[in-house]
């Protein structure tokens, strides 16, 4: 009796299990696409002139299907797509953006972003069990970790041309959390910078992954608004207001140029991401040459070795792979397909004195040891007023 009031009780606890981590995927859906269309009217009476344009804040779509990022918006102005990320054969949260101008070629242009989910296909498990007493249990498990992180303060910045406040490494990230225990995620800029003295729109494309490693992109769009008072432009460009230096950390590559500073920046050791490689296998075909000396003996009875004319010492190896790089150590050799019967045969009969052969024996070294990826790579440092 207490075996079966256990076994009740442990479905119980599973069928709840299920039910709440698929209503935790189903509400995280819901809120993803809860925003289908808005018109974006929000900009200053300086951009009354930028082209109207209805688009989609979000959408979902099947692992595998076909998308078109053109899909997202719905103007019948001039549209291009400037930043698109999404790979319907991986699940996720992938990020598009839209540059909408009132004509190809016009500088009255506007930008509009919208997050793509990639939904993967559900997959179901199904296990039945018996025990002694022929009770039957039935537990079915539903793959519903497809939710990328949940982005906040991903809202659009504006600033002044020439204003400070919108230089790339001072606009705040977006912060995110998992969609499912809700814990605080780490978020990089992984594309974009801007110029604070070209108006503009620009993209700066943040990443995050969750807990069940769900990658998700996020663009958060800088807007820089041209100025006309002469007056406050000359000041600026003269650098009146600014430091001669500044302190750059964990930007995206080694040279920083931001338009009003320049530098080059030393790499944040880290953050790169790395990985052990053990026992990696390189082939090294080796060349010898041996010397008739008893005519008549086959093999290594009639000849004796001379020289090695290609190098056959290879303590190192230098990987590079997948986006991983190193130099690993060797850990051990070995001759292949038997060389001391190959070498005889090889040889074969010495039938004129002091006549020479070439032969080949084939190697096979392992190497082992850490390689690094410059994937996450990141440098800091100090740059200057140009």
């Amino acid at each position: 009796m207490k075996n079966t009031l256990k076994q009740f009780l442990c479905i119980v606890c599973l069928f709840a299990l299920t039910v709440y981590f698929g209503f935790m995927a189903y509400n995280s859906e819901v809120k993803f696409s809860e925003k289908k269309m808005e018109a974006d009217s929000s900009e200053s009476s300086a951009s009354a002139n930028l082209p109207a344009v209805k688009y989609t804040t979000s959408k979902i779509i099947t692992q595998y299907s076909n998308f078109d990022p053109m899909s997202v918006v719905d103007t019948d102005k001039y549209a291009e797509v400037t930043y698109n990320n999404v790979n319907t054969a991986v699940p996720g949260d992938y990020t598009v953006v839209i540059k909408v101008c009132q004509y190809r070629g016009s500088t009255a242009c506007r930008s509009v972003t919208s997050s793509i989910r990639v939904k993967e296909k559900t997959t179901t498990t199904t296990s039945n069990k018996t025990n002694s007493n022929k009770y039957q249990s039935t537990t079915t498990t539903t793959k519903n970790y497809y939710a990328g992180p949940v982005f906040k303060n991903k809202d659009k910045v504006t600033c002044n041309e020439g204003s400070t406040s919108c230089l790339t490494n001072k606009i705040s990230k977006p912060t995110a959390t998992d969609p499912y225990s809700g814990r605080k995620l780490d978020v990089t800029l992984i594309d974009g910078t801007v110029n604070i003295h070209v108006p503009g729109t620009y993209n700066l494309i943040y990443e995050a992954y969750t807990e069940h490693g769900v990658r998700g992109t996020v663009a958060k769009l800088v807007v820089i608004e041209e100025v006309v008072n002469n007056n406050y432009n000359n000041n600026y460009n003269n650098n009146y207001y600014l430091p001669e230096s500044k302190y750059i950390s964990n930007y995206h590559s080694e040279y920083y140029n931001d338009g009003t500073y320049a530098g080059y920046l030393k790499a944040d050791y880290n953050s790169k991401s790395s990985k052990y490689i053990s026992n990696y296998s390189w082939t090294n075909k080796v060349y010898y040459t041996y010397r008739c000396v008893n005519v008549g003996e086959y093999g290594t009875d009639g000849w004796e070795y001379v020289s090695t004319d290609s190098s056959d010492d290879h303590p190192t190896y230098y990987y590079n792979a997948d986006g991983y790089r190193g130099t690993l150590e060797k850990t051990d050799f070995m001759c292949a397909k038997g060389c001391t019967q190959k070498l005889i045969d090889e040889l074969g009969r010495c039938n004129y004195y002091n006549s020479t052969k070439q032969i080949t024996r084939t190697w096979i070294g392992y190497y082992s040891g850490y390689v690094y990826s410059n994937y996450n790579q990141t440098y800091s440092g100090t740059v200057y007023l140009k």
